[in-house]
C-alpha cells in the first residue's frame, strides 16, 4: 500500500522540479506594453548580457514615468522614433522616421538600477536631444532588449522604458 503512495509523490517531485527547470517564456513586445513599472523591473533584473546587439534593432517605447499621460506620451514618441541600428564593434545610429541620426556606443558596464552587468548606450554630452540621455538594456529572450532610459543631470533620475527586437543572429 505504500509502494503506490511513494511512486505518486516521486512523481508528483519530479513533476515539479521539471516544471521550475523549464524555460521561462519570453514576451512579445507588445505584451510588454501591458506590464506594469514593477513586473518590467522584474524582468529587467532577470534580464542578461551575452554580447552587444548587432544589426537592425525595431524600437519602441513602452512608457514614460515622468509624464501626465505616460502611455500617451510613449506612443507620441513611437510616430517617430523606430529603433537602433548597431553595427558589430558596438557602434550604433538611430533610426527615425525616413532617416537616421545621434551615434553612440554601447558598452556593458555597470547598470545604474542594480549595479549587475548591463549594455549601455551612452551619447556624448553635445548630442542634440539625448545628451542628457543615459540608456541601458539587457536581454530579456532571444532577440529582446528591455531598456531603462535616464536623465544624467541635474542627477540621476529614471525616465522610463523601451524594447529592442533584433533580428535572428
Amino acid at each position: 500500500r505504500s509502494i503506490p503512495l511513494l511512486a505518486l509523490l516521486l512523481g508528483m517531485l519530479a513533476a515539479s522540479e521539471a516544471q521550475s527547470k523549464s524555460p521561462r517564456t519570453t514576451p512579445e513586445m507588445r505584451q510588454l506594453e501591458a506590464m506594469s513599472l514593477d513586473e518590467l523591473d522584474a524582468l529587467y533584473t532577470e534580464g542578461g548580457v551575452e554580447r552587444l546587439p548587432v544589426g537592425t534593432a525595431r524600437g519602441k517605447v513602452i512608457v514614460f514615468v515622468d509624464a501626465k499621460f505616460p502611455k500617451a506620451k510613449a506612443a507620441r514618441a513611437n510616430l517617430f522614433w523606430r529603433g537602433k541600428e548597431f553595427d558589430c564593434d558596438g557602434e550604433f545610429v538611430n533610426q527615425f522616421l525616413g532617416f537616421q541620426a545621434l551615434h553612440s556606443k554601447a558598452e556593458i558596464r555597470p547598470s545604474w538600477f542594480d549595479g549587475k552587468p548591463t549594455i549601455q548606450l551612452e551619447y556624448p554630452p553635445k548630442t542634440p536631444i539625448f545628451g542628457n540621455t543615459h540608456d541601458e538594456i539587457r536581454e530579456i529572450g532571444p532577440n529582446l532588449f528591455l531598456g531603462r532610459v535616464y536623465d544624467k543631470e541635474p542627477c540621476p533620475r529614471f525616465r522610463g522604458y523601451f524594447v529592442l527586437q533584433t533580428c535572428d543572429r
